[in-house]
């Protein structure tokens, strides 16, 4: 089993079946998919599958995933162009990693939706399948990310990945909530 098949066998415990698949590439770069789940009816996950090709680059194993209860045509094209530069640009990927400038790429998503930057962290709720395993004991990480307001931005820049976390917890922010109030 290698990295890819792993990640998606844990996606799919944990969201179904995929429903639908977006490949992302550049010249000169392996491809990375975005697939679709549709854990309920209200939201929609976009999970990637190829970042392990990167972990040079990366700065380890990861794959992250994105729920999103709104604006769905927008989250996997964003997260795909999001993954891609991320790569391009050999930027390192772990909790408290945030990608600014979606007003910038996406100005009719950030309108609508009041959101300006993609924020990666660990999952909650998920126990022990927040990590993948392969045979040889390498441990890889799943990440959630979700879109932040330029205000929530800006504290986070400020203030750091854990008091920026405690106030989304102090605020109960549910992450695929796309419409949501900044707490800012």
């Amino acid at each position: 089993m290698n990295w890819g098949e792993a990640y998606f066998e844990r996606f799919v415990k944990l969201f179904g079946n995929p429903i639908n698949q977006a490949v992302w590439g550049k010249e000169g770069f392996i491809a990375i998919q975005v697939l679709t789940f549709a854990p309920s009816p209200e939201l929609l996950t976009f999970a990637s599958i190829g970042l392990t090709l990167y972990r040079e680059k990366l700065g380890g194993v990861f794959e992250v995933f994105l729920p999103a209860g709104d604006r769905l045509r927008d989250a996997p094209n964003i997260l795909g162009r999001v993954l891609t530069i991320i790569i391009e640009n050999s930027l390192t990927l772990k909790m408290g990693v945030r990608f600014p400038g979606l007003d910038k790429m996406f100005p009719g998503f950030s309108a609508a939706t009041g959101k300006a930057a993609l924020y990666f962290t660990r999952p909650t709720g998920l126990d022990n399948l927040d990590t993948v395993s392969l045979s040889d004991g390498e441990q890889g990480k799943i990440l959630l990310g979700f879109f932040i307001s330029a205000a929530e931005n800006k504290f986070l820049e400020n203030n750091g990945p854990e008091k920026f976390e405690a106030a989304l917890a102090g605020a109960g922010v549910d992450p695929a909530d796309l419409n949501r109030k900044s707490i800012f």
